[in-house]
């Protein structure tokens, strides 16, 4: 019978993310040295990172922007604010 050797991977991360990613991976039924094999082995086999990389365009904040922004456009609304220093004060600036 053919012993499969193992080797340790050490890795740094946040505490946060770390119970974040524990606790799905719990209510899946696997552990974390299973999801990095199950990881890792796709690395091998596809030879590429098995899901694609990006970071989002606009986090909600940006969205609500732009939405306010483009309502304002369409409805001619100038907004709750009457002059740029009205804006400045609310800024604190």
């Amino acid at each position: 019978m053919n012993k499969v050797k193992n080797t340790t991977l050490q890795i740094r991360i946040s505490p946060d993310l770390k119970k974040s990613v524990e606790d799905v991976l719990d209510d899946l039924g696997i552990s974390t040295s299973q999801a990095v094999n199950m990881f890792f082995t796709q690395i091998a086999l596809r030879r590429e990172i098995p899901f694609k990389l990006g970071l989002p365009k606009y986090n909600g904040d940006t969205i609500r922007a732009i939405e306010e922004i483009n309502n304002m456009i369409t409805n001619h609304d100038t907004g709750k604010y009457t002059s740029v220093e009205e804006l400045f004060t609310d800024l604190g600036i």
